[in-house]
């Protein structure tokens, strides 16, 4: 009897690194009273509607694009961070104002 051979499907390494995940904490000033941020994504997709504390996947299979998500971590009045196997690597703040 002849045998089949099986093919089976992996996921190429490139694609695995470059999807990665970040948190959402929330907004920078507590006093706004803003409980979602509703994010504009490129081209024709739905906005997204994200809640603090809310971990999105990163890159071609995930929640939100590469540029999306380096969008939301240069966003200044939203806390986020990116997150790699459980741990922070990258917290971006807004710079809050110093007044006298």
């Amino acid at each position: 009897m002849a045998q089949k051979k099986t093919n089976t499907k992996k996921t190429s390494e490139k694609s695995q690194s470059t999807i990665s995940k970040i948190q959402v904490v929330g907004p920078t000033d507590e006093t706004n009273g803003a409980q979602i941020l509703k994010f504009s994504r490129e081209g024709n997709k739905n906005p997204l509607t994200i809640t603090p504390g809310e971990y999105l996947d990163v890159g071609e299979e995930g929640d939100i694009s590469q540029d999306e998500a380096q969008l939301l971590l240069n966003y200044s009045r939203w806390e986020v961070r990116e997150v790699e196997d459980g741990k922070v690597v990258n917290v971006v703040k807004a710079a809050k104002e110093v007044k006298d």
